[in-house]
């Protein structure tokens, strides 16, 4: 007769004890943390405090598929590449926008100036499922057919070269195939709560 030295997995053989054991992880970790004062919603509330001290720019991203075409107020944009040009694109899984980029494949971004705080918040509170937000916004479209705000100071048009799962948001590539600066104004600094 052949001993094992394997030992058993009794999470395998008895479901109930996986779980239990589960349970008892969980039960272990609250009760260390409430030791140390810790508690999941504080952490969540600092770690939320700090990440709101990032600053960001404001800007309006718009999409085209189809006929459609939709824009919405984001800030999390940043640079990614020199050569080629690159910059990334965070947008919440749930946004209309976020389908028409993943369904068309192209963006742009538009950079607004500090005079346009009210095009941030028209882009950024109402959604394009229910109303069309461009029906008295002046624009101009590019080689992606994604509209090109008049008002904004600078703009970039792009094409989506890959995305990637971020949680409750994707994560945009975009190659910048066109861009321009359509007048000198300092660009907005988003604040918490102001534009979405």
């Amino acid at each position: 007769m052949q001993i094992s030295n394997e030992t058993p997995n009794v999470q395998l053989k008895y479901p109930i004890f996986g779980n239990f054991i589960g349970y008892l992880k969980l039960e272990i970790s609250f009760i260390r943390n409430w030791k140390l004062g810790i508690t999941t919603m504080a952490v969540k509330k600092e770690i939320s405090e700090a990440l709101h001290r990032i600053t960001h720019g404001v800007y309006v991203i718009s999409a085209k598929h189809g006929k459609k075409i939709n824009a919405m107020t984001a800030a999390w944009v940043a640079r990614a590449s020199f050569v080629p040009p690159l910059i990334t694109v965070a947008i919440g899984k749930t946004r209309y926008s976020h389908d028409l980029i993943i369904d068309g494949g192209v963006f742009a971004v538009n950079i607004l100036g500090k005079s346009e705080i009210a095009t941030g918040k028209h882009f950024g509170l109402t959604t394009g499922r229910k109303v069309d937000k461009f029906s008295n916004v002046s624009y101009d479209v590019k080689a992606t057919g994604s509209p090109i705000l008049k008002d904004a100071i600078a703009w970039l048009d792009c094409k989506v070269v890959s995305h990637y799962d971020t949680g409750d948001h994707t994560l945009f590539i975009g190659e910048v195939l066109d861009g321009g600066v359509l007048r000198e104004e300092e660009p907005i600094v988003y604040k918490k709560d102001e534009f979405f």
